[in-house]
């Protein structure tokens, strides 16, 4: 059974849900992505954990936004812990969200339990070049942007981005997006920022994956003295073997 509730966050509603039983657990997901989606990569991770997601802004059910500083989205995060009453939980995210909840883990780092840092996007470099995924949306429309996008993936991941997210992605509101890609772009977390974080950190990286480097991964890894879990790109893409990995991942982690 799932309970549902909106959290406001400043300007804007946050849709959240909530499943499962045992320590608490909250994800933040990524660009384009859904709570639906992290529910469906967290399915083993449930029956361990009374597990939360929620739509980040301009995302899913939540509201539109024009807004994606990193300062707005860790609020939203803190928003629904507090709507929670959770004092403490294991913070997990993956790619824009695995940003997030390093942010609220460095700002507030008594109320992370364990962390779970899920094929980070960003870190300690800004990504000037998604600046030019914003320019198409705004010029292209959203559709035409996955079209782009699936058509620029090799045979076997465009079959998984096709069955899994596409239809996502297409369904999401374009100018919320365009947004969240200009504003990411400049993200940056100076790795020395994160030594206030003391929680047991794991970090997932993709050996294969321009979007989420490995080297990334690897250097969040060292700086917070983290174990490092490394997969695939495909492997990322196949739901079971995701949600395996995930759940692996959390259970290293520790509650």
């Amino acid at each position: 059974m799932r309970d549902r509730l909106t959290v406001r966050s400043g300007d804007v509603e946050l849709a959240v849900e909530v499943t499962g039983s045992g320590p608490p657990l909250l994800w933040a997901h990524g660009l384009l992505s859904s709570k639906e989606l992290a529910l469906d990569m967290l399915r083993h991770v449930v029956g361990i954990h009374r597990v939360a997601v929620y739509d980040q802004r301009g995302h899913g059910e939540s509201s539109a936004s024009g807004e994606f500083g990193l300062d707005a989205l860790a609020a939203d995060l803190a928003a629904v812990m507090h709507a929670l009453g959770w004092e403490r939980a294991v913070l997990g995210g993956d790619s824009m969200g695995a940003a997030v909840v390093l942010e609220v883990a460095r700002r507030d780092p008594a109320a992370v339990r364990s962390l779970v840092v899920d094929r980070p996007a960003f870190g300690d470099e800004p990504r000037p070049a998604l600046v030019d995924d914003a320019r198409f949306i705004r010029r292209e429309g959203l559709p035409a942007w996955v079209d782009w996008k699936l058509g620029a993936a090799t045979a076997p991941e465009r079959r998984l981005l096709d069955s899994r997210y596409a239809a996502m992605w297409r369904a999401q509101d374009g100018a919320s997006i365009a947004a969240a890609y200009d504003a990411v772009s400049a993200w940056v977390q100076p790795l020395d920022d994160l030594a206030a974080i003391t929680a047991p950190a794991v970090v997932r990286g993709c050996a294969d994956d321009p979007i989420h480097p490995l080297a990334l991964a690897r250097r969040l890894a060292r700086a917070l003295d983290a174990d490092l879990l490394e997969s695939t790109r495909l492997e990322a893409l196949d739901p079971e073997r995701d949600a395996r990995a995930v759940e692996m991942a959390v259970r290293r982690a520790g509650a």
